[in-house]
C-alpha cells in the first residue's frame, strides 16, 4: 500500500451534498433515539436513497465493478426481503453512495455528524426535551430485574457507544498522538457519562480500554504494529467465540460465568442461536426480537442476516485488516480502530450498520485501484 497523488478517489467529492446530507441526517436521528419504527427515520432513509441514487447517476463505474455492485445489491435485497430488516440495505446504499470518496474523509464526515448529534443530545437533555429516566428491565433469560437508563428512546449502552466512537475515530481520522492530558479529559468524560447518564458498564470498560489503547499506539510504533497485525484474526475468532459460548451456555461453567459478567447477554445469545437458528439468508427480525434483545454483533449477524452475508462481510473485513495492517502508520491506526469496534461488538449489536459503526466505511478501500492489495489512498 502506498500514498499516491494519482489516487482514484476524488478529494473534491467528499463534500458532495448528495452524500453528506443523508449521512448526517441518519447519524443525527439514530443518535437522539430514532429507529426503523419511526416515520422520521424512514423518511430520512428514503431521502438517503434518493440523493444517493442521484449521486450514482453522475458517476461512471466500469462494467466489472458495476456487475459486482449489482450482485451485492441483489444479495442485500434478498436478505432484506427475508429478514424484514433494513440495516444491511441502508449500509449498502451508503457504501455505494460513497464510492470513489476517500474513506478517511467519509469517516471524518461521520465523526462531525456524531459530535454535533451528541451536542444536540446534551442540549436536549439539559432543557428537558429529551428525558433521562431509570427503568426496570426484566431479563427473561436470567429471570432477573435489572435497572437500566433510558435516554429518550435510546438505551444508555447506545449513548456510551457514541462517546467511544467519537474518541476512537477522532484519532483514526486526524492521526495525532493522544497526549496524557487528552487521556485524562477523555477518562473524566467517560466516568461522568457512566455515573450521571448511562450507567453502562460495558461502555465504561470499553471506552477505558480505547483510551489506554490509543494512548499507547499513538506513541509506540511497536505496539501499533502488533495490534494492527492481530486485528486480522479478530473477525472470525470473535465469531467463533460468540458461537461456542452461546451454544454452550447452560452446559459450561465458563459460559455461565461469562453470562453473569455480561449481565445475561450470553443467555440471550443462546436463546437466539437455539430457537432462531442459523439460516443461509437470515430470519424474520420481528419474530426474533420477540425472544429477547440482541447484544452480541456476531450472534446478531449470523442469526438475523444469515450465514452467507455474515461470511462475506467478515471475509471482506479480514481482507481489509490484512491490507491496513501492512500499510503505513495512518492505516495501521485505522486497523486498530476496526479492532476496537470488533471487540465492542461482543457487547453491542452494531454490525453491520454504517450509521452506528463508522469503520464499515473503511471497506471502501477494497474498491480502490492502485498498489498490490487493491488499495491506493491518501
Amino acid at each position: 500500500m502506498r500514498a499516491t497523488a494519482t489516487s482514484t478517489f476524488e478529494q473534491t467529492e467528499i463534500t458532495s451534498i448528495l452524500f453528506a446530507v443523508p449521512l448526517f441526517i441518519c447519524v443525527l436521528l439514530q443518535t437522539i433515539g430514532f429507529g426503523n419504527s419511526d416515520s422520521a427515520y424512514v423518511i430520512a432513509v428514503a431521502l438517503c436513497a434518493i440523493l444517493i441514487v442521484g449521486r450514482c447517476l453522475t458517476r461512471t463505474i466500469d462494467p466489472r465493478r458495476l456487475l459486482i455492485t449489482m450482485f451485492a445489491v441483489a444479495l442485500v435485497g434478498i436478505v432484506t426481503l427475508h429478514t424484514h430488516k433494513f440495516t444491511l440495505l441502508l449500509t449498502a446504499m451508503l457504501l455505494v453512495g460513497a464510492y470513489e470518496m476517500v474513506p478517511r474523509k467519509v469517516v471524518g464526515i461521520w465523526v462531525w455528524a456524531k459530535v454535533i448529534s451528541l451536542v444536540i443530545l446534551v442540549i436536549g437533555i439539559a432543557i428537558g426535551l429529551i428525558s433521562v429516566e431509570l427503568v426496570m428491565h426484566w431479563r427473561t433469560a436470567n429471570d432477573t430485574l435489572e435497572a437500566r437508563m433510558l435516554i429518550g428512546e435510546r438505551s444508555g449502552n447506545a449513548v456510551h457507544l457514541a462517546l467511544f466512537s467519537v474518541l476512537v475515530m477522532w484519532y483514526a481520522v486526524h492521526n495525532r498522538p493522544m497526549r496524557l492530558w487528552h487521556a485524562v479529559l477523555w477518562m473524566a468524560a467517560n466516568i461522568a457519562l457512566y455515573r450521571y447518564v448511562t450507567t453502562s458498564l460495558a461502555g465504561l470498560l470499553m471506552t477505558t480500554f480505547a483510551i489506554v489503547t490509543m494512548l499507547i499506539i499513538t506513541h509506540s510504533e511497536t505496539s501499533l504494529k502488533f495490534m494492527a497485525r492481530i486485528s486480522v484474526l479478530m473477525p472470525f475468532v470473535l465469531l467463533a467465540v460468540s458461537l461456542v459460548v452461546g451454544y454452550s451456555y447452560g452446559h459450561s461453567e465458563i459460559a455461565n460465568t461469562l453470562n453473569r459478567l455480561f449481565t445475561g447477554r450470553v443467555a440471550y445469545d443462546h436463546i437466539h442461536l437455539v430457537s432462531g437458528g442459523i439460516d443461509l439468508f437470515g430470519n424474520s427480525y420481528s419474530h426474533l426480537l420477540g425472544q429477547g434483545a440482541f447484544d452480541n454483533s456476531y450472534v446478531y449477524l449470523v442469526v438475523v442476516f444469515g450465514a452467507v452475508p455474515t461470511f462475506l462481510l467478515l471475509a471482506a473485513e479480514t481482507k481489509l485488516l490484512n491490507i491496513l495492517s501492512h500499510g503505513d502508520k495512518t492505516h495501521q491506526i485505522e486497523a486498530v480502530a476496526c479492532f476496537l469496534f470488533l471487540v465492542y461488538g461482543l457487547a453491542e449489536s452494531m454490525w453491520p450498520s454504517a450509521v452506528v459503526n463508522p469503520t464499515v466505511f473503511y471497506l471502501l478501500y477494497l474498491a480502490a485501484d492502485g498498489s498490490k492489495g487493491g488499495i491506493s489512498c491518501k
